[in-house]
Order: C-alpha cells, then structure tokens, then sequence
C-alpha cells in the first residue's frame, strides 16, 4: 500500500478500547510501519483482555492513536450549524438538558448541513485514561470515539460502500461515514488490504494507526484529562527531535571543527618550524624591548623626557629671595632616599624642589613662602623642618616647593 510522504514517525499504533461493561474493556492492537512512502502491517493482535497483555504487544515509545467503542458511547447524527463548534450546543442538540462538564464530545462532520455528535461520560474516558498511564502508556497523540477514526482511512483504502464491524453497519459516501446502523449479519472475516489480509475486528484499530499518519479528521477536544495527555506527548516529541536535531548539530559542528583543528594542527607545525629557527633572534628582541621599555619608564619617571627649567625656576626663586634668608643647598629633582634594590638603579622625585637655608627671622620665611605660592608654575610650598638653636641665632630651614 502507497502513501504520500508525511512528515510522521516511521511507526504507530491504533488500539481499539472495546467497553465492555463494569468497568470492563478488551483490546484490539494494530502497529503500522513506514518505510518511504509504503506503510505496512507490523503486528496486530485481538481479544486483549488485561493491560500487562496489551503492555507486553505494544511499543511504548511509538505515538499511540486510541478508539474507545462499545457500551457507553453514544452516536447522534444533528445539523451542522455555526453552533457545533461550541460542546454545549453539541450537547444540548445530542442530549437535551445534560451538562457539558459531564461529558467528553467529538464532532465529525457527514456534509455542510449533517455532522455526528459522539458522546462519552467523562469518567469513562478519565478511567481509561488513567489505567493507560498508571500502566506507562502515555504516548497518546489522538483519542476517538466510535469508528470515525476510519474516515483518515477510507480514501487510501478505496472503501466506498458499507462495512459490517462489531455488531453495526456502517454507511460510507463519498470517502465518508454517513450512518451507523445495527445489524445482525455476520462480518466478513478479513479484508484485502492491499496485499496484505487484515482481520475485520481490527479495521477500527487499523483506521486508529493510520490516522497518525495521515491526520485529517479528529477526535476528542473538549477533555482536559486528554489534552493534559496529548500535550506531554507532543512536548516530549518536540524535545526528542529538538535533541536528535542539535546532537546532528554538534556532530556536524565536531566534524567541521575536526577539520579545522586539522588544518591548524599542521598550520601551527609548520609556524613552530619556523619559530624554533628564529628562536635567538627572537629573545634578543624581547630583552632589548624590555630595557627599552624600563629605560622609558625610567626617563618618563625622573622628568627627563620634559623640557628643562632648571634655570627658570633658579631665577624665578633668587630674584624675589630677602636679603634674611640665605641658601644652602638648592635640589631640583632631589634623588629619592629610597634605593630600587630590585632594579639596582637610582630614582628622583619628579617635579620637586628641596631647599635648605637659613634665616635670621621666621616671618621673613613665612612671607617669602606665600610670595612663591603666588608663582603659576609653584603648586605648593611645604614646610619640611625649622630649627633654631639659640634666640639670637639663624634658624635653619628646609622648604619642598612642588611644581604643577
């Protein structure tokens, strides 16, 4: 049997929930395979009676399509108005004066004026939902009511006519179920299903799997404990194909990197050749980089790379100096008292100016200290250490002014 492509898994499996009564149900199990555009009978069983047995048929990790048939269902053919999308107006067409909360239903239309309202008591269909998942089996990705899952299936199969399964007829027109109607007449056996015989008390089951390869037409809607269901399964297949999806990622990202890492590999080889040659002339640029770089510091330091104004700043203090105060030493850039040991060099207070002297008289001092404040280039002038000996004597003084 030939399909069109559709972007479904390669497997599912339709199982038909027979209700027995008292909380009874039997199994019907088909598992479909897809291999190109060709689907095949993988495996199909009857008469399941238990879960552990319908557990042991199934393959849990394949999307599961379920229809619940038997006691308890119930069909009802109303017209199709803008209304039927609504469960409450579908309801109140099927069974006037139930209540919506009460009831899980699915509506498959017949034409533009006639549609099937199906109905179930939403405790039947909470119970079967929540034996499936106490059992593990949650992969459910559709759930019908009765044999409309068939209506996915009819046009493949070229069934245009009336099939007799479970105990009914079923009418079919135009590639669609038009009437259900009881009927005492023994069923065929088995169908020819392309070239394979299917038996007629699975063709729901059947209907059921095909419908997850060729969906079109669904099933229930208004059930929150189904769509809970339906949602983990779709989340846990969005994440298994966002998971198979980025690990063919990453291994065609390891495969280019490999490459890559290739290419460098003997790129960087072919560098290390090279370097391992020049390996001298290479430390010996780096320590003359390096003495360049500490002599700069050095000269950067000390103010040696600046413009000289030694003799500015001289004439500039000698010219305004009383006549009280005399000099002793005059240091511009006085040598630090501190000596790099680490360097073994020498270094000098940039900007600096240390001047010893005496003086007869303090204000004398005082005055000539706030007449050099008042020179742009003098930033400040401290007062380092004054001592007089005796009254009568000159003090001796040590004066740093700081250049800006």
């Amino acid at each position: 049997m030939n399909l069109k492509t559709f972007s479904q898994p390669s497997c599912v499996t339709g199982i038909e929930i027979i209700l027995q009564g008292n909380d009874t149900w039997t199994y019907s199990v088909v598992t479909l395979r897809k291999t190109g555009s060709r689907i095949s009978i993988e495996k199909q069983a009857e008469g399941i009676d238990n879960m552990e047995a319908l557990k042991a048929t199934i393959d849990k990790k394949f999307p599961l399509v379920l229809s619940i048939t038997g006691k308890g269902i119930i069909h009802k053919r109303i017209a199709n108005t803008e209304e039927t999308g609504d469960p409450g107006a579908l309801l109140a067409k099927a069974l006037p004066g139930a209540s919506s909360r009460e009831f899980s239903i699915q509506l498959s239309p017949v034409d533009e004026r006639q549609a099937f309202v199906s109905i179930v008591r939403n405790s039947i269909l909470e119970n079967v939902l929540a034996a499936f998942s106490q059992s593990g089996i949650t992969a459910v990705s559709e759930c019908f009511l009765g044999p409309f899952a068939l209506n996915n299936t009819l046009e493949q199969l070229g069934i245009n006519h009336q099939l007799l399964i479970g105990g009914q007829t079923i009418i079919i027109e135009s590639n669609v179920i038009i009437a259900l109607q009881p009927s005492a007449e023994a069923a065929e056996p088995y169908l020819k299903i392309g070239n394979e015989l299917l038996s007629s008390a699975l063709l729901i089951a059947f209907g059921s799997a095909f419908s997850g390869f060729a969906p079109g037409w669904k099933g229930i809607e208004n059930s929150e404990a189904l769509n809970e269901l339906k949602e983990e399964f779709r989340a846990k297949r969005k994440f298994e194909r966002t998971g198979l999806t980025s690990l063919v990622a990453l291994f065609l990202l390891l495969l280019v990197n490999y490459f890559v890492f290739s290419t460098y590999w003997q790129r960087n080889n072919e560098l290390n050749a090279a370097y391992a040659l020049n390996e001298s002339a290479i430390q010996q640029y780096d320590t003359l980089q390096k003495e360049l770089a500490f002599k700069k510091k050095f000269l950067e330091d000390n103010g040696l790379l600046e413009h000289s104004k030694t003799s500015f700043y001289t004439d500039e203090l000698a010219k305004d100096l009383p006549a009280a105060i005399r000099w002793i030493s005059f240091k511009i850039n006085p040598l630090k008292t501190e000596k790099n040991n680490e360097e073994n060099v020498f270094s000098f207070e940039n900007r600096v100016i240390d001047i010893s002297g005496k003086c007869g008289q303090s204000a004398e001092l005082n005055q000539w200290m706030k007449q050099v404040r008042q020179y742009p280039w003098a930033k400040d002038v401290l007062l380092v250490n004054y001592t007089q000996s005796q009254k009568n004597e000159p003090g001796v003084f040590l004066l740093r002014l700081i250049i800006r």
